[in-house]
């Protein structure tokens, strides 16, 4: 089915009207469903609304309860908070008029993900549902609705709806069961299952056009619109109510009980679309809904021409430039298309209609008889309207403009028959002039004085409107000044450098850009760039002159500067190393992607695709694909194809991706006309095709290459890697950040496709040989093949011959393919260098023997995996100054003489309250007893005073263990020299451990032969679970002030980009945009923007952006 692009908590409204209508009706609209946002402002759906209303509006739907696979079963979109924060007054508002509420159950992101696992389980499903129904009772609800956007599979579809179903029937009175479905036929929502389960069915027929198309049109016709628009998008055109209703009518559905979707907000597009079926020049900005109030302000205001296409049924305007900083492009809904709409639903039989959404269509501004001027609309096409005279609802206002303006005039006029309009001028009728608005261009100072009128007629009756006065002044006339001048700019060779400059003046200057004194032609405006700027533009001196009827102005000099791009310098790769292979690229889908034939001369990159659409294009970047991180410079690269696309849209080729998940794509490209070269420029939402040049070649294997200097780009093909055709070059600035080879297929099904490449060259530096042939050999050898006990350091040596690439165990990785490396050797140990190249790989070992300690030998001996640690470190006195001694063992035998074998404390220090030694650990372990040897005694000490103690440190504390027990008794100094004792305790954990206590004699230290810890290690605690999908949670709280919070899900280490967009799509703030790990992540804003100023009360956007993943949340800062 086809998803929402962007998706908000909400209310819905549905009902049933009982005895709404007259038998005047042949055919009756027998319910009418609403969509509320329930972010919105709560006085939206207060008593007035309902007073106003109820007989239009019948069932409300509450947005919405998800489900969740563990307890309790239930979660709150966007909290408990907001989901009851005025939920008793709208089920008591509704109950008091004969309304019903149903809860909706979700829904769209992770409803939708938690209902495909649940329903695999009919068990879970009847445990989740009993939740739901427990919560639903219990605050007064009527009913269920199922929201259309849970990924459901069809067994899992009727499961569900079967268990519902069953539910609500135990119910009494019976309880109501909704479903929203898709605008098209939809295999998985069986329709035997919904004509015999739910109560009202409810078809989403919007959305069929917006930036996603790639071409501007219509978000709800009615009818294809493609006979007014021949360029319009086949695709959007096919979206149109009455074709995509009726595919689920010849599928079975139950008219009579079933509704389309009309929605009461439209697209505003900015960034050069300026009507319907137009293609991109460049990705548009975001300006997103636009409510019916929207347009009227936007119109009332002079900037733009209203527009009503009849097959579309639906308003639109064009307003080129953006005049007034509006959007050069809106298409919406008003009572004239509402109409329209309501007369096919009753014309064709269709049981109902359903609106979305309330918010849209609704200004707390206005009076009550006009704050809900589209379902006044549909109450109009409810109910006969009874005749009336006219009367004017708005009057004309007296304006007062300079010379050259544009001014209009507006009335709203009401009455039955609808009434005609005329215009008069100072009592004298304007020819033509029949619409409720008057435009006049270019006004004088002679117009001023003139009046205006407007008189309403129909059949019972004419009525004047009141008179407004025009008056017009000469205006203050000033020689131009430059209020901006341009400034110098510094550009990288084959970018376009831009100057902008503003001047004041009346009347309003002109502008002419010179480039070093001489005219530019056709630079005549604010804003001037330059073509693609070449190492000899640099040093130009650009200026701007400003000229009106009082004089000419000349802006101050602006240079440009052009500097030489560097060179990026990809790596080449022939795929013969998967270790190479592995550290060089990332993979966009490692199951589809690999290395074959390794060991021969043909190994080679493998791109193996079924016949799921994985295309590379604005929505639907899924084509695998390998990439390389490179700097943004300059590069010459070619990749090897061995064989071509035969069946059409399958493509394979080079890729480049940069910002904002942005790329240029050059591929040889299969249609069912042939073979073509093929490049584009693709963004999230729309794409721009840069080259489709046909070419003749029935031969492989195919090399294709790409050179790029600054922003020139030139693409090249050969059969024999010797001679190239220039296939295209053009020009676009680009910031590159990654580059590598794809392959990709599209269609319905996708034709199958198996993409071999066999290098991908940075042509000044490919491997050569390439894939070379013959084992790899090596010679490995080490400083020394034995250690004494506690190891020690060796060096590792090693030259390769045929190798391409080295890799070490132990935890060492990738080494150079000659070189050499000490390591820390504490234990015997295996070390293996594995040399490879295209043939194979083979390996070369040494071993390194460490020899065990004397005393110990328990099986839970840690020693060998601490790291000493004592009171005294680096000691002073005769002693062996190696702490590594103390597990080094005694070689002596018992009253050995010789202090080469112990470790001392003694640092000249002769008043000391504490001595100790022991170890320290990467990680926790439960000791359970020390085996400790001192040294030598004498009378300047070497020796504990008394007992001593033992201590394990947990975080930085040490603790005292208990139930020490040490054997033999402990007998100070006089207990013979290199005495050996056993220290047990009750098990204690921690990460280090240490012996201590006061130390004996005239200088106050400790003598240690052998010390040795005795444990095992602590299990750590389970990792947490990590996300299987991208996410962004609902805010909470929400409203909000200061503060709010979203989760972000992160499934895999990437690229994350979350921002901030007010209504009309400017960005106020990014929150995120950085390559993040897998995890859970919070995310914070304080309702300010970039520059750290607060923001306004409102309603704002926050969208993730991950790969092949975005999603929009609603906001509402509230002051």
């Amino acid at each position: 089915m086809t998803r929402k692009k962007y998706s908000f908590g909400a209310f819905y409204l549905f009902l049933p009207l009982l005895a709404l209508f007259t038998a005047a009706h042949s055919q009756n609209i027998n319910f009418v469903m609403l969509y509320h946002s329930a972010w919105g402002d709560s006085r939206m759906i207060d008593s007035t609304f309902f007073n106003r209303n109820q007989n239009v509006v019948s069932h409300i739907i509450h947005f919405k309860v998800d489900p969740l696979r563990s307890a309790p079963y239930i979660s709150f979109d966007g909290g408990i908070e907001n989901h009851t924060k005025n939920r008793q007054q709208i089920i008591d508002d509704a109950h008091a008029r004969g309304m019903k509420v149903l809860l909706c159950i979700g829904g769209v992101a992770s409803g939708a993900h938690e209902w495909d696992f649940i329903t695999r389980d009919s068990v879970l499903t009847q445990t989740v549902v009993d939740a739901m129904n427990i919560y639903a009772q219990s605050a007064g609800y009527d009913g269920f609705d199922l929201d259309w956007e849970s990924e459901l599979t069809l067994n899992g579809f009727k499961l569900l709806s079967r268990i519902l179903r069953r539910t609500l029937d135990s119910w009494s009175p019976r309880g109501t069961l909704t479903a929203a479905i898709g605008r098209g036929w939809d295999p998985l929502q069986d329709v035997a299952t919904l004509n015999a389960y739910y109560d009202y069915i409810n078809i989403m027929t919007y959305d069929c056009n917006s930036y996603w198309s790639g071409t501007s049109g219509f978000h709800a016709p009615l009818y294809n619109p493609i006979p007014h628009y021949p360029n319009y998008d086949p695709a959007s055109a096919a979206l149109n109510i009455h074709n995509q209703s009726n595919t689920w009518v010849l599928h079975g559905l139950d008219k009579s009980k079933s509704s389309l979707g009309l929605p009461l907000y439209g697209w505003a597009w900015r960034g050069g679309v300026t009507a319907p079926g137009q293609s991109f020049t460049w990705i548009p900005n975001l300006a997103g809904y636009y409510n019916y109030f929207d347009a009227t302000f936007q119109l009332d205001q002079g900037f733009g021409t209203r527009h009503y296409d009849t097959l579309a049924h639906q308003p639109w305007i064009t307003n080129p430039g953006e005049a007034g900083g509006q959007p050069s492009y809106v298409n919406y809904e008003d009572q004239q298309s509402i109409a329209a709409k309501m007369n096919y639903l009753k014309t064709n039989g269709w049981g109902g209609v359903m609106l979305f959404s309330n918010e849209h269509a609704v200004d707390l501004s206005k009076p009550l008889d006009n704050r809900w001027p589209l379902l006044n609309a549909v109450r109009t096409s409810l109910t006969p309207p009874v005749p009336s005279q006219p009367a004017f609802t708005a009057q004309p206002q007296s304006r007062s403009v300079v010379t050259g303006a544009q001014v209009s005039f507006s009335v709203s006029a009401t009455g039955f028959p609808a009434p005609s309009l005329r215009w008069q001028r100072s009592g004298i009728d304007i020819q033509g002039a029949s619409s409720s608005v008057l435009v006049l261009t270019s006004v004088s100072v002679s117009d001023s004085g003139a009046s205006f009128r407007c008189i309403a007629s129909n059949s019972l009756g004419t009525v004047t409107s009141n008179t407004a006065i025009l008056s017009v002044a000469a205006p203050n006339l000033a020689p131009p000044f430059f209020t901006t001048h341009p400034s110098n700019q510094f550009v990288t060779t084959g970018e376009p450098a831009t100057f902008s400059a503003a001047a004041s003046g009346n009347p309003s200057p002109s502008f002419q850009w010179q480039k070093n004194g001489v005219d530019i032609p056709s630079a005549i405006n604010a804003t001037y760039t330059t073509p693609a700027t070449l190492p000899s533009d640099s040093g130009t001196i650009f200026r701007c002159i400003a000229s009106n009827s009082q004089g000419t102005s000349a802006s101050d000099a602006a240079l440009l500067s052009v500097l030489t791009m560097p060179t990026a310098n990809p790596i080449s790769d022939d795929f013969a190393s998967q270790t190479r292979f592995s550290s060089l690229w990332n993979l966009s889908s490692p199951a589809l992607t690999g290395l074959i034939s390794q060991g021969t001369r043909d190994a080679m990159l493998q791109f193996s695709l079924d016949t799921t659409t994985r295309d590379l294009w604005a929505g639907n970047i899924r084509a695998p694909r390998i990439l390389q991180r490179v700097a943004n410079g300059n590069f010459d690269v070619v990749a090897k194809f061995q064989s071509l696309p035969t069946s059409p849209y399958q493509m394979q080729g080079i890729v480049a991706r940069g910002a904002s998940d942005s790329w240029l794509r050059f591929d040889i490209l299969k249609d069912p006309f042939g073979l073509k070269i093929f490049a584009g420029l693709i963004g999230t939402t729309a794409a721009e095709v840069k080259l489709n040049i046909p070419i003749q070649i029935s031969v492989d294997p195919v090399w294709l290459r790409v050179s790029r200097q600054g922003s020139n780009w030139i693409v090249s093909y050969s059969t024999d890697n010797t001679s190239f055709a220039e296939a295209g070059r053009f020009t676009q600035a680009f910031v590159v950040d990654s580059i590598g080879v794809f392959a990709g297929n599209s269609g319905n099904p996708a034709p199958p496709f198996t993409c071999n490449v066999d290098y991908f060259f940075n042509t000044s530096n490919p491997i050569d040989p390439e894939d070379p042939t013959g084992l790899p050999s090596a010679m490995f050898t080490s400083s020394a093949d034995s250690l004494p006990i506690g190891g020690g350091n060796v060096t590792l040596t090693w030259t390769t011959t045929d190798a391409l690439s080295a890799a070490m165990d132990q935890g060492i990785g990738p080494v150079p393919l000659n070189g050499s490396l000490i390591v820390e050797v504490k234990q015997t140990k295996t070390f293996t260098l594995t040399v490879e190249n295209a043939s194979g790989s083979r390996q070369f070992t040494r071993q390194i023997f460490v020899a065990t300690p004397s005393i110990g030998g328990s099986p839970n001996d840690v020693t060998s995996t601490g790291n000493p640690l004592a009171s005294v470190l680096n000691p002073t006195g005769e002693g062996n100054k190696d702490i590594e001694t103390i597990r080094d063992g005694v070689t002596p035998a018992l009253g050995s003489t010789s202090s080469a074998d112990q470790y001392d404390t003694e640092n000249g220090v002769t008043t000391k309250t504490l001595e100790w030694v022991g170890y320290v650990y990467l990680s926790a372990f439960t000791f359970t007893a020390l085996e400790f040897q001192e040294g030598l005694h004498s009378l300047r000490g070497g020796y504990f005073s008394g007992p001593p103690r033992v201590e394990v440190r947990v975080g930085d504390e040490w603790r005292e263990v208990r139930g020490l027990q040490i054997t033999p008794t402990y007998d100070a100094g006089a207990a013979p020299n290199y005495q050996k004792y056993r220290l047990t305790f009750d098990s204690a954990s921690g990460n280090a451990i240490r012996i201590a206590g006061t130390p004996g004699g005239s200088h106050k230290y400790i003598s240690i032969a052998e010390l040795r810890a005795i444990g095992t290690v602590v299990p750590q605690p389970p990792t947490e679970e990590l996300p299987k999908l991208f996410e962004l949670t609902q805010n909470y709280p929400n409203p909000f002030n200061p503060t709010t919070t979203f989760t972000l899900l992160v499934a895999s280490t990437s690229h994350i980009r979350v921002s901030i967009f007010d209504v009309l799509g400017r960005k106020v703030r990014t929150l995120l945009d950085r390559t993040i790990d897998a995890g859970t992540w919070p995310l914070t804003w304080d309702g300010h923007a970039e520059d750290g100023s607060a923001l306004s009360s409102g309603v704002y956007l926050c969208m993730l952006e991950a790969p092949e993943y975005v999603t929009v949340r609603k906001v509402i800062l509230a002051k």
